[in-house]
């Protein structure tokens, strides 16, 4: 095989070092989210139309996706209905205005499931192919890659200061 999920497996050693990179990132992730107000969370982010309420909701959401990835892998079958890009946009859209101590909250709970979701899978589940929402399929380790790249991405969406050398 030869694509992006091959190259995640490579570049991190081993999934726990991948984790250890989740963990790290999402942790400097919430605390960016914790220091804000609710008149910061209120203004505009890097991304064009949406306010950084809009970017930790967006990211809040999309950590849920990749608890259910893993637990898609890591049992073989659907851990219940997957919400579809209409409802994540609504979600979100709904969420951007909830209070900074609640998104950040919620963001820090998502992150704590993706974290023990992803230290408790066995060994054999990081290699079943799992649907990215688009429908293309890849190995489940390749959702670390994803939920990294989630992260600092959306950090420097945030427009707070975060940079690519933290």
């Amino acid at each position: 095989m030869n694509g992006p999920a091959e190259e995640s497996h490579l570049a991190f050693g081993t999934e726990e070092d991948a984790v250890r990179y989740v963990v790290a990132s999402g942790a400097r992730l919430v605390g960016t989210a914790a220091r804000l107000s609710d008149t910061a969370l209120r203004s505009p982010s890097a991304l064009p139309g949406w306010t950084r309420g809009h970017v930790l909701a967006h990211v809040a959401h999309g950590i849920d996706a990749y608890v259910w990835l893993l637990g898609l892998a890591h049992t073989g079958r659907e851990p219940g209905p997957r919400t579809d890009a209409a409802a994540l946009a609504s979600a979100v859209e709904r969420d951007a205005l909830l209070p900074a101590d609640v998104i950040a909250a919620r963001l820090r709970q998502n992150l704590d499931r993706f974290t023990v979701r992803a230290r408790t899978m066995p060994a054999p589940a990081w290699e079943r192919l799992v649907p990215a929402l688009a429908g293309w399929r890849h190995p489940a380790r390749y959702v670390l890659l994803r939920c990294l790249r989630e992260l600092e991405t959306h950090h420097l969406d945030l427009d707070t200061g975060h940079g690519t050398e933290q």
